[in-house]
């Protein structure tokens, strides 16, 4: 069941909308009330053991990287009969089909940046050990 805004996840984080969804989870905009700061929640939509393993594996990988072009993974838990979540720095901004609906094309000037960024987290990630 998707989460409304305004439910309040482990008595600390509320959510305030939807963000999106994708083929595993949902990701949410919410409020972390401990810390006073916006963060993204991700729920996993399915409810079986090999997916809650999966979900797992994926926290645990993602709180392990540290890298100015990644968003950090803060918290990961269980709440028993209704889901799993994965919390993490939220990132401001529009995402890139959003800014080309809105705008059309980029130019190299504009993309270089983002390219460089996007590089520089990969050239990252692929040095990393697999776990």
């Amino acid at each position: 069941m998707p989460l409304q805004p305004g439910m309040i996840l482990k008595n600390r984080y509320r959510i305030e909308c939807a963000l999106g969804q994708g083929g595993m989870g949902a990701v949410y905009d919410a409020y972390d009330i401990n810390l006073g700061v916006k963060v993204a929640v991700k729920e996993n939509l399915f409810t079986t053991e090999e997916f809650a393993r999966q979900f797992r594996r994926e926290a645990t990988i993602l709180a392990s990287l540290r890298h100015p072009n990644l968003p950090r993974v803060t918290d990961h838990f269980v709440i028993e009969g209704e889901g799993q979540y994965l919390v993490m720095d939220f990132i401001e901004g529009v995402d890139l089909r959003e800014r080309l609906e809105s705008e059309g094309s980029i130019s190299e000037e504009e993309a270089l940046p983002w390219f460089l960024a996007i590089s520089d987290a990969i050239t990252y990630l692929h040095s990393r050990k697999p776990p």
